[in-house]
């Protein structure tokens, strides 16, 4: 071994208080609370309480879907009796509606497992998003829009189409760092004057987003070639992509873990602790596992220190994807 183990326990704990999980994660409520207050301006009070209670139970419904609880997302769906109601409003309330609470109901048919009718359901989001856009003028859609093609990469991961996944990935990143002018798998109008009106924190946090979700996919199956397809392809397709730094070390790390350059793999993974800062802590989360069970096969001592001291700071990684926390968990503890 070329470097001394305790090292990497000296680079846990210099690394321990900059972890944190507080990069945006956008979704369909993020972009419906921004413009709620731009429709407020361009529909009547009747309307607005209209949009205001679909909303709130559109929220409701989704939060269900989120903890897993989906008789009860699907009681809300229908006691909220949403047809009724958008028959009510006018063109660009109800659309900001459609918008909003097909989101939600992807994400549901998502977590049932139906990827068929939430697929169908994503395009329906962006149908309404695109007369929102460019007849209203709601110019922050164009985001939910890239982020809706985001949710056909996840259903690709779930779904074991890797090199899909990885295509589409590419393709979304590149047109937000304006090297294509067009994402192919989702109905346009795309193009570069779009994103000149978007904030560039909002098209940075976006790209981040992406990279992540391909990160947790990566780490929620099984090492097989439909993933290292997608690492390898990520990994030589950098000069074309305006990948993070911090993502292409951590692709590498992947990549010698799963090839056993042990010694490598150790010497970059305290390189990257050491590096964190905080916006990246994620993709650090995701490395701990592979970590472990590579220590603890060539020194339990080091091992039991570091998963102590994991274990003690566990219960603070709030905001860490649940199947990773108790991947996590079940690690440090056995």
């Amino acid at each position: 071994m070329k470097i001394p183990l305790q090292k990497i326990l000296q680079a846990y704990n210099e690394s321990r208080s900059k972890l944190s999980l507080q990069s945006v994660i956008y979704s369909g409520t993020y972009f419906s609370d921004k413009t709620g207050s731009l429709i407020k301006k361009n529909v009547s009070l009747n309307e607005y309480l209209i949009c205001k209670r679909i909303m709130v139970l559109s929220a409701h419904a989704l939060t269900a879907s989120r903890q897993k609880k989906l008789q009860t997302a699907e009681l809300y769906y229908k006691q909220a009796n949403f047809e009724y109601w958008l028959r009510l409003l006018g063109l660009q309330a109800r659309l900001h509606c459609v918008s909003s609470l097909c989101s939600t109901k992807a994400y549901f048919k998502y977590c049932e497992n139906n990827f068929v009718e939430a697929q169908q359901i994503i395009f329906q989001a962006n149908d309404a998003d695109i007369i929102l856009e460019e007849k209203f003028g709601i110019y922050l859609l164009h985001m939910h829009r890239i982020q809706l093609a985001h949710n056909l990469i996840r259903i690709d991961v779930k779904t074991g189409n890797y090199s899909r996944a990885l295509s589409r990935s590419i393709e979304a990143i590149q047109y937000l760092n304006s090297s294509v002018f067009n994402i192919s798998y989702l109905k346009g109008p795309w193009g570069s004057s779009f994103l000149k009106r978007i904030q560039p924190s909002l098209i940075r946090d976006m790209t981040i987003q992406i990279l992540h979700e391909m990160a947790l996919g990566n780490s929620a199956y099984q090492w097989n070639d439909g993933l290292k397809e997608i690492l390898h392809g990520y990994y030589t397709l950098i000069d074309t992509t305006a990948l993070q730094p911090r993502f292409l070390q951590w692709l590498r790390l992947k990549i010698n873990f799963h090839e056993r350059k042990i010694d490598i793999f150790l010497e970059e993974t305290m390189d990257f602790m050491k590096n964190e800062r905080g916006n990246t802590s994620l993709l650090y989360f995701l490395l701990i596992p592979d970590l472990i069970s590579t220590l603890e096969k060539i020194d339990p001592d080091t091992t039991k220190q570091l998963c102590i001291k994991i274990r003690d700071d566990l219960p603070m990684w709030t905001g860490t994807p649940r199947f990773l926390k108790e991947k996590i968990k079940k690690c440090v503890e056995r």
